[in-house]
């Protein structure tokens, strides 16, 4: 941690401005010199402040856990932010209208995360682009994923038995299997869920086709 510490410096900033860190072998203390770029806050422009109320807004109400939470709490922070810079603006990004990307998929995520939180198995309408069909998947929910913009479940599925990856946009409905009394499931020995943390998802197998391609 302390070797990390020495890194820290603005972005544009020279060696000069980095923060230098010292040990002092007598009373076995750290001690930490902090730079004159570094010893005030941030302070948001009334613009960046507006711009990043009306970003934060299309965020909300997605209903996923901790995320939902944290981003109410920044975006009071924000709003506090821009009625001290800017009473004019914080009435115009009260009175704006955001219009979220898919409201739908929102409430899908909610009730994964839900799932996953309880560990609840659900049935997953799930449309499989490879094979073109839309089909009911039995499925317990692990862990969801951010691949680059897109959500992804990492659920084991019932009818292969082992932990898999499906993309959200392609899950139109959940349903929980089983009612209150059924037990919650077990999440399979030995998985991990680094596994499905890399940059490439799609991992080739030995019965995927090789296409060769003349340019």
């Amino acid at each position: 941690d302390i070797e990390l510490l020495s890194t820290v410096g603005p972005p544009s900033g020279g060696p000069d401005e980095f923060l230098l860190i010292s040990i002092d072998e007598v009373d076995d203390g750290v001690y930490a010199v902090l730079p004159q770029g570094l010893t005030r806050p941030l302070r948001l422009t009334a613009a960046e402040a507006f711009s990043l109320s009306l970003g934060l807004r299309t965020l909300s109400g997605s209903g996923l856990r901790p995320y939902e939470d944290a981003v109410a709490r920044l975006l009071s922070k924000i709003r506090a932010a821009l009625g001290e810079a800017s009473p004019e603006l914080l009435k115009l990004e009260s009175e704006s209208v955001i219009e979220t990307e898919d409201h739908h998929r929102q409430a899908i995520l909610g009730d994964l995360h839900r799932a996953i939180s309880a560990h609840r198995a659900l049935e997953a309408r799930y449309h499989s682009a490879p094979r073109g069909v839309t089909e009911p998947r039995g499925l317990d929910p692990y862990a969801l994923l951010n691949h680059r913009g897109a959500w992804y479940l990492v659920a084991r599925c019932h009818r292969h038995g082992v932990p898999r990856l499906f993309r959200v946009e392609r899950i139109s409905k959940t349903s929980p299997l089983g009612d209150e009394n059924t037990p919650p499931f077990q999440v399979q020995p030995g998985f991990a869920l680094e596994k499905f943390r890399r940059d490439t998802l799609f991992v080739p197998e030995a019965a995927h086709p090789r296409i060769h391609l003349r340019f």
